[in-house]
């Protein structure tokens, strides 16, 4: 009998071990449990499709307010899905364009735009010239006469005009976004830069009804007046502040696996429109998510820049 005691002794030490380390395995297992759950209902629990829209909505909304923007609200009695598409004045919207994706949107620069694209490069420098290169020519006026006054006057006009046009392209698609109660999350313009850019474009946020959550719709209208050939798309994208993704892409195939291709190289000369959808992860998590994407042709001239901002 007193032979057996020390087996029974070290079967007992060798339980309460193993219960201790049970103890330590549940413990590590309840605290990564918990740490799941937590990133789960922070960053992945998304709110309602119907929040996430009057949220980008209300954002949208005090952007335009800070920029000191005329904003009609959306009607309270409906929303947006399920008022017909309301068209600008400027496109025809016969019966069978009701409840549809129209062909046309808003086309900011219509018969002007050739000229306004050919002088593009002569009024930047004009809209860039430094106060002291003003102060200058202003001197030299007074030394020369009246013609180069007569001059000045006219590059002055030309500014004036070429600046009336980008507030005329604003508030046309801005327009466009009230008529057809969209969630407007961005903007694209014929380059990235410069306070000459013309709005040829945006971007809204609408219901997924397909597949849930939440979508992007791009509206563009651009005139090329030399067709395009060939080129590159780039995009940079970022979350909370920080870099997120980015690539490139070749401008002619980026699309060539997708059903609904909207790029078809080459592109003729003139004007076009192109609607694209493009689905919005839903395992993406919580937070605001910006993006910078531009396309330059086969020279490598800026033919479009997108800048997009959203919060899920």
């Amino acid at each position: 009998m007193f032979a057996v005691k020390p087996q029974v002794h070290l079967f007992m030490q060798s339980s309460i071990r193993r219960s201790k380390m049970d103890k330590r395995v549940l413990l590590v297992i309840a605290l990564l449990v918990s740490i799941a759950l937590t990133v789960h209902f922070v960053y992945f629990q998304r709110p309602p499709t119907e929040d996430i829209l009057n949220a980008n909505r209300r954002r949208h909304t005090s952007t335009l307010q800070k920029q000191q923007l005329h904003v009609q609200e959306p009607s309270q009695k409906e929303s947006w899905r399920q008022t017909p598409l309301q068209l600008p004045p400027q496109v025809e919207n016969s019966p069978d364009q009701q409840n549809k994706l129209p062909d046309k949107v808003p086309h900011s620069l219509l018969q002007e735009e050739q000229q306004i694209v050919a002088a593009r490069l002569q009024e930047k420098q004009q809209l860039l010239q430094s106060k002291q290169e003003k102060d200058n020519l202003i001197i030299k006026q007074v030394d020369i006469g009246q013609e180069v006054i007569d001059h000045h006057l006219e590059q002055t006009t030309s500014a004036k005009t070429a600046t009336a046009d980008v507030l005329k392209s604003v508030k046309e698609w801005e327009d466009f976004i009230t008529l057809n109660e969209f969630v407007s999350i961005g903007d694209i313009y014929d380059k990235c830069e410069g306070d000459d850019k013309l709005q040829v474009g945006k971007v809204v946020l609408l219901e997924d009804e397909e597949n849930g959550g939440v979508k992007t719709r791009t509206f563009v209208n651009a005139t090329f007046p030399d067709g395009v050939s060939g080129g590159e798309m780039y995009i940079k994208s970022a979350y909370n502040g920080r870099d997120l993704y980015h690539n490139h892409w070749d401008l002619c195939t980026v699309e060539e696996d997708m059903d609904d291709q909207v790029i078809v190289c080459p592109l003729e000369p003139g004007v076009h429109h192109f609607v694209k959808d493009i689905k919005i992860p839903n395992y993406l998590p919580k937070g605001t998510y910006t993006s910078k994407a531009w396309v330059v042709d086969e020279n490598e001239v800026l033919m479009g820049c997108s800048l997009t901002s959203f919060t899920i």
